[in-house]
């Protein structure tokens, strides 16, 4: 999920990706007028190398 957002212009870090992941599942259970909000708390500067190969 961590690359999907990178996709999409969010550089977060594994912790954000992972989060991204539950509500996607969760929002699934969610009538459409329901709301999600999230914080990412963590960014991908640390893991440019590992998980971005840049």
């Amino acid at each position: 999920m961590t690359k999907t957002l990178a996709k999409k212009g969010y550089l977060v870090g594994l912790s954000s990706g992972a989060v991204m992941h539950v509500i996607l599942e969760y929002a699934q259970k969610l009538a459409p007028q329901d709301t999600i909000i999230t914080i990412f708390a963590d960014s991908g500067r640390s893991y440019l190398s590992k998980v971005f190969n840049s």
